[in-house]
């Protein structure tokens, strides 16, 4: 069972307001998940909780997601040549 999970309740992808989800298994194996591809391969309705509960472990292969968190690594979502107004 997840232990130490952000508050994600019925939040779809599309309202994320983070560059990536960094998840944690309870083996020790880290990852950190783009939104941009997890929209991209399950959509912007997708509800995080579900994908969360979902993920299995690439390298125990379990689905023992200990940890998830939102990490804002300072990518840009504003378009090339636009300027803050």
């Amino acid at each position: 069972m997840m232990r130490t999970l952000e508050k994600f309740d019925g939040q779809r992808l599309a309202f994320v307001r983070a560059d990536a989800l960094k998840v944690s298994c309870r083996c020790g194996h880290i990852e950190q998940l783009p939104i941009t591809h997890l929209k991209t391969r399950y959509g912007e309705a997708a509800r995080v909780r579900n994908l969360l509960a979902q993920m299995i472990c690439p390298e125990c292969g379990q689905k023992r997601l200990d940890r998830a968190e939102r990490l804002d690594l300072g990518v840009s979502t504003q378009m090339p040549g636009a300027r803050d107004v």
